[in-house]
């Protein structure tokens, strides 16, 4: 397998949808597109105050409810969901129930979860409940220290927690640091981590350089980039009405609301710098009805979506055909 086919285990935005294609139950038993990946976002508090950050404008008092969250994923589980990946709108490991949520999933609903974090609140989370969980991401940034202390407390978590795929998700901004891409390239390497995202600030990818700068400046340096996933943001198309991706991995907010997909905050033009209302498919009780009635959401001004590919791969295994034993 070459290296980059197998990058495309770990991302979906603007990739040929491989992990889609090898899926066995889209569509399900029912001729529906299912809730397979839900992606939470339990808190929207936060410690850190990223210059990148795409919900800045949020309510940072709003927490999930867990009694509420219990129930939407015992709907979901029902319907066919089998991951969810846990982040923000705020730092995840920063809500109030989050050992007991990852438990409830892991335990309960036999659910696999992602995590991603800004890495510094590790302390929130029981040894024994990271165990559960199947990846995680760290956010980093040109704005973010990756400093002496940094790097020995996650190395200690990682040796900890070998069991786990980690890996970086590094924000390029307007003015890039190169030596400190170099110094998380190097340690991911040197640490087994799965992959190290590079994806441009999509608050401002018009004063971002082009990715092929970070590929020679790292090339320049010696670092080898093979486990680098360059994700320059800056191609992107117009929305579907028929989004169907908001089918198969909806989000759900600390608010309890239901969005059509992790892009939500930046589709719009400007971005409004939170999940705007107008996204909103409606309170997570709802969750089942879409999927009864395959209510997907209308993309249609989505200014900038990077699911295209998606979309267009699900509408073609969802048309109803004859004659399919013929292939």
């Amino acid at each position: 397998m070459s290296d980059e086919i197998k990058k495309l285990s770990y991302t979906a935005a603007n990739t040929v949808p491989l992990k889609l294609r090898q899926h066995k139950n889209v569509p399900d038993c029912n001729g529906k597109i299912a809730p397979i990946h839900i992606q939470l976002n339990p808190t929207n508090r936060c410690n850190l105050n990223c210059e990148f950050c795409s919900c800045y404008k949020r309510d940072k008092t709003i927490e999930w409810d867990f009694d509420d969250a219990m129930l939407t994923m015992q709907t979901a589980a029902l319907l066919g969901c089998r991951a969810v990946t846990i982040t923000g709108g705020g730092e995840p490991l920063l809500y109030s129930k989050i050992n007991e949520l990852i438990d409830f999933l892991h335990d309960d609903l036999h659910i696999q979860i992602g995590l991603v974090t800004n890495g510094t609140q590790f302390g929130k989370i029981r040894m024994k409940t990271f165990e559960k969980i199947k990846w995680c991401r760290i956010s980093h940034s040109d704005n973010r220290s990756f400093g002496p202390q940094y790097k020995t407390d996650l190395s200690l978590q990682v040796a900890l927690l070998n069991s786990v795929d980690w890996s970086f998700s590094y924000v390029l901004s307007n003015s890039p640091n190169y030596k400190k891409i170099c110094d998380v390239v190097k340690y991911a390497n040197r640490k087994g981590f799965t992959h190290v995202r590079i994806v441009s600030d999509l608050l401002n990818t018009d004063n971002v350089p082009g990715m092929e700068s970070v590929r020679n400046h790292l090339k320049c340096s010696g670092v080898p980039d093979d486990i680098v996933i360059y994700q320059g943001r800056k191609e992107f198309v117009q929305g579907r009405k028929e989004c169907l991706i908001s089918l198969l991995k909806p989000v759900i907010g600390a608010d309890g609301n239901l969005y059509p997909c992790c892009g939500t905050q930046y589709a719009m033009d400007p971005p409004p710098g939170d999940y705007d209302s107008s996204m909103c498919m409606g309170p997570e009780a709802d969750l089942y009805n879409l999927y009864l009635k395959q209510k997907c959401f209308d993309g249609s001004n989505c200014v900038r979506c990077y699911y295209d590919e998606y979309n267009s791969e699900l509408e073609m295994m969802v048309i109803p055909l004859e004659h399919k034993e013929f292939v």
